[in-house]
C-alpha cells in the first residue's frame, strides 16, 4: 500500500469517526507536535490533515 493511499485511508477513517472538528484538531496537534520539537511527528500528521480536508472538500462536492 502506497504511502499517499494509506494516508488517504487513514483521512477518511477518522473523519467518519470524529467528524469535521478532526481536520482542525489534526492541525492543532501537529502545531503542537512542533512547538515541543516533535519536528517528525509535525511532518506525518499534516499529511493526514490534508488528506482529511481533501476528503470532506470531495464529500460536499458530490453532494451538489
Amino acid at each position: 500500500m502506497s504511502d499517499y493511499i494509506f494516508t488517504s485511508a487513514l483521512a477518511s477513517k477518522i473523519l467518519n469517526d470524529a467528524g469535521v472538528r478532526s481536520i482542525w484538531q489534526l492541525n492543532v496537534e501537529a502545531a503542537d507536535a512542533y512547538r515541543n520539537g516533535f519536528l517528525n511527528a509535525a511532518a506525518a500528521i499534516l499529511p493526514v490533515a490534508e488528506a482529511a480536508e481533501d476528503e470532506c472538500l470531495r464529500r460536499e462536492l458530490s453532494r451538489v
